[in-house]
């Protein structure tokens, strides 16, 4: 494999060659229809190269991406952790999956913390992005943080859709770091549906589980209105053949075609344009979490008068400053820089975290001083885990 730079003037710099195999190989193998992997073999094994550069023509369009067990909400450090779930894409003819990860195994700080390559090869390159996107959804991942909502909004950026890309990309398109909940989009109201219709079917179970005792009768109401932070979005639901319609205020009407049932943990659908699509959803309490085309959102479905009533509950503050220096992530105390009794200033480095080989320092959030050290230098950490406590200038 040779790489290359390539400036805005299409002119090629040269970087490396590597003469091994790529993590990028199914691309080429797709796209080329050669095997790689056989042909090593076969050399090594002193056959003969049967194939010749004018036997290769490439064919249609190939996208990988890289699963990892990385939370790109904090600069894509690493999350480590055991697989409670893990469930692949369908694989097919233009899907195909490369993992060595099982559901209940373990993802080490020792190693790369790849957990699969989701590989895609379609005619066209919206074609193969559209699939890439399909199959994304599919991931069913917990016990660790993945980067899979950032690959849903990446491959559904329109500049990377047209291939206007460059290596300031992620700094540009996130000058702020990448947030899975803070973009909005006209998909938030189809979210907003699906939440609706799960809380729907959820509270017809529970009244036809009731109604065995009440003499048959359906008390459940059709008006309700999903809350997500500080939008709201009300809906009529009624039942249709194959799924559901729901109604906005205005009359606007949409079908939603589906098949759910409570407990499934990928809801898919179509609407009106009859592509099948699919949303992860979990029920948290009494909320419903959607994550969808590189977004999550928490959705409170209430009946009109609960989310009138909801608008007089006073939100909890806290305060955005912690007492506590945490670990980011798991990982190993390399260094501390600070005692207890000695002030701070604020964005100071005050300790240093080893992590899937990477150093990563740890910077004081505040000015003032250290109250008490709750770690030592060489200890394991885990994520979230206090390493020292703050004080006062005063104090």
């Amino acid at each position: 494999t040779v790489e290359f730079v390539v400036d805005a003037d299409q002119n090629f710099y040269f970087l490396e060659m590597n003469t091994r195999l790529q993590v990028e190989l199914p691309v080429t193998e797709y796209v080329s229809g050669v095997n790689l992997v056989e042909c090593m073999i076969r050399i090594a094994a002193g056959e003969p190269l049967d194939i010749n550069q004018s036997d290769i023509v490439a064919s249609g369009w190939a996208v990988e991406a890289r699963i990892y067990a990385e939370d790109p909400a904090r600069n894509f450090l690493p999350s480590i952790g055991r697989l409670i779930r893990y469930r692949q894409p369908t694989r097919s003819e233009k899907v195909r999956v490369d993992s060595g990860v099982y559901e209940g195994g373990e993802i080490s700080m020792h190693y790369d913390p790849m957990i699969s390559k989701l590989i895609v090869h379609d005619d066209t390159r919206e074609k193969a992005l559209d699939l890439l996107a399909k199959s994304l959804d599919e991931y069913q991942i917990s016990g660790v943080t993945t980067n899979i909502p950032f690959l849903q909004a990446l491959v559904r950026d329109p500049l990377v859709c047209v291939g206007d890309m460059h290596t300031r990309y992620i700094e540009e398109r996130f000058p702020d770091g990448y947030d899975c909940n803070s973009e909005t989009s006209s998909e938030v109201v189809t979210a907003a549906m699906i939440a609706t219709i799960a809380h729907y079917v959820d509270e017809e179970r529970s009244d036809k589980s009731g109604a065995d005792q009440s003499n048959g009768q359906r008390t459940a109401c059709n008006s309700w209105v999903a809350i997500s932070g500080q939008e709201q979005y009300e809906f009529t639901v009624e039942e249709i053949e194959y799924g559901h319609r729901l109604t906005t205020s205005n009359g606007d009407g949409t079908d939603v075609i589906h098949k759910w049932t409570p407990g499934q943990s990928l809801f898919y659908y179509k609407l009106a344009d009859g592509e099948t699509r699919c949303v992860k959803i979990l029920r948290v309490g009494i909320s419903y979490q959607l994550d969808f085309f590189g977004l999550r959102r928490l959705f409170n479905v209430l009946s009109p008068l609960g989310a009138k009533l909801n608008g007089f509950m006073l939100e909890k503050k806290t305060s955005g400053v912690s007492r506590f220096l945490k670990s980011p992530m798991p990982g190993r105390l390399q260094e501390l820089r600070v005692t207890e009794g000695q002030t701070v200033k604020i964005g100071e480095t005050i300790a240093i975290v080893e992590a899937m080989k990477m150093e990563n320092a740890l910077h004081s959030e505040q000015d003032g001083t250290i109250a008490k050290i709750l770690a030592n230098v060489g200890d394991s950490l885990a994520a979230d885990q206090p390493i020292l406590e703050f004080g006062t200038e005063a104090e």
